[in-house]
């Protein structure tokens, strides 16, 4: 006598088969919400203007000399050009100093009356996507009123936007 084997599906079975449709249910999802994304992505350019006040003069000169260049995040370049570079003359009566042994110690000490200041003005380029709110360059949020850190291949400095406009593509 011959034996039939009939398959018969309990409680554990049923749960499984529907566990594995919900996941593939959700991963199909996804990747149509990913191509969905993509394509509505509007690709512009932003351009911005960071100020850095109360600059060295020779400091400045040197960070000049480096401009125009591609901006870096991390270590990392990323899309997006200091394009340029300008300055006016600012007077300083006194300038904020740190301990050497402890930075959180700071006090204020008078200008020398040899050193010379400026107010140092930063173009910066780069694409974004326009239907995002945040404007992100790198990691950092363009926003006017924002400080913002300037990074270049050999610099770094921390300014205020004060000036923003977007192209679109």
């Amino acid at each position: 006598m011959k034996k039939k084997l009939i398959w018969k599906f309990n409680i554990v079975d049923i749960a499984i088969i529907v566990l594995i449709i919900a996941i593939i249910a959700f991963v199909g999802y996804k990747i149509i919400g990913v191509q969905r994304a993509s394509a509505n992505r509007s690709m512009g350019t932003i351009t911005y203007v960071v100020k850095v006040s109360g600059m060295d003069k020779a400091l400045y000169d040197e960070i000049a000399a480096c401009v125009p260049c591609q901006m870096a995040n991390s270590g990392k370049f990323i899309d997006g050009n200091i394009t340029g570079v300008s300055s006016e003359p600012c007077e300083l009566e006194y300038e904020e100093i740190s301990s050497p042994v402890n930075y959180a110690m700071k006090g204020y000490a008078r200008v020398p009356e040899d050193k010379e200041y400026v107010n140092a003005y930063f173009t910066c380029s780069a694409s974004v996507d326009l239907n995002d709110l945040l404007n992100m360059v790198g990691t950092q949020e363009i926003r006017l009123g924002r400080s913002y850190y300037v990074k270049g291949v050999d610099f770094e400095v921390v300014g205020t936007v004060v000036s923003l406009k977007k192209n679109g593509k």
